[in-house]
This record gives structure tokens, sequence and C-alpha cells, in this order.
């Protein structure tokens, strides 16, 4: 069975968080960069989400609950505007200290409903390329991995920089060997 030393496990992790340049929708000349945001990252977008309608709702005085009842998009489309703010960077920053492409939430606030929907779409893209598990379709592979992670003497940080489908493919493994112990 194959090793993975400790660059090739650093490679996995870090690989997610590698800028990817791309053509910003509608424009044969703007380029952006695209990142995966950290589960921290997404969790902040959640949050800054919900914040955001409660303060509509308070200077409006409406009952958030009932605005959410109401259209129940009404988060997701915050999220979504969240994550395409902290996630799109100035391609021309990225090899030295990365700015963000927007200079603020509000100017992706500002964006029509196609443009979010095209960022969203490239921004799930650069996921889908991005993504470890891509790395690790070998259960082999995976295996090798999962091992020299356990063997780390703090898994909970390596782990922490996995998104959801790695972890769950990573406790597939975990629970294979866990049965095939007993």
């Amino acid at each position: 069975m194959a090793k993975f030393s400790d660059e090739q496990v650093r490679a996995l992790i870090e690989g997610p968080r590698r800028f990817r340049v791309i053509q910003f929708p509608g424009s044969d000349k703007l380029s952006v960069a695209v990142r995966c945001l950290t589960e921290a990252e997404l969790d902040d977008c959640r949050t800054e989400a919900q914040i955001g309608i409660w303060e509509v709702c308070r200077r409006r005085g409406w009952d958030p609950a009932v605005v959410v009842q109401v259209d129940r998009d009404v988060l997701k489309q915050r999220i979504k505007r969240a994550t395409l703010w902290k996630a799109f960077y100035d391609p021309d920053t990225i090899e030295k200290e990365p700015q963000r492409f927007f200079d603020a939430p509000e100017d992706v606030a500002d964006l029509d409903d196609i443009t979010v929907d095209l960022l969203w779409l490239a921004y799930l893209e650069h996921q889908d390329i991005a993504n470890p598990v891509l790395e690790l379709a070998d259960d082999e592979k995976a295996q090798a991995a999962w091992d020299s992670i356990k063997k780390g003497s703090t898994p909970e940080a390596v782990l922490n920089a996995y998104g959801p489908d790695t972890l769950r493919r990573l406790l597939t493994i975990l629970a294979s060997e866990a049965r095939n112990e007993t």
C-alpha cells in the first residue's frame, strides 16, 4: 500500500484553497480569481446572512420569522452573495497579498441575479475541480491518506481543513476499518 508523505497530505489539504483564475461572467477581458472557502468562512457567511435579514427586518418593523416564511429563498440568496464576496479575488493580487475582487459585500448585493447565478456556478465548479475527493478516487490512496492523517499528533487540525464530502469519505474508511477489526 502506498504511503503518503507529510508533503502529500499537506498538498491534499491546501489544494482546495488554491486560487483558480476564470473569466468574469459576461466579459471577455475581465478575469477573477476564485477559491474554496473553509467551513469556518462558510459559517461566517451564514451568520452574516442571518444578521443582514435581521437588520432589514428591524429597520422596516418586520418579523424575521415571517419574512423567511414568506420568501424561503431569502436566506439562501443572502448566503450565496456573502459566499461570493468572500470567495472571489483580484487575480493580480493572489501571488502576494490577495485582495477581494469586490470592495464590499454591498457590491455583491448590487449585482443582478444573472451575474450572481453565473458567479455561483463558477464557485461550485471550482469546488468540484479542487475537491480532494477527486484526488482520493482510488480507495487504496484514500486508505493511505487516512493512515497518514490518523498517525499525526493533532489529527483534528488536519481534519478541520477538509470539507464535508471528504470527511464523509474518510469516516467511511474508518468505519470500514473498525468493521474489519471486529
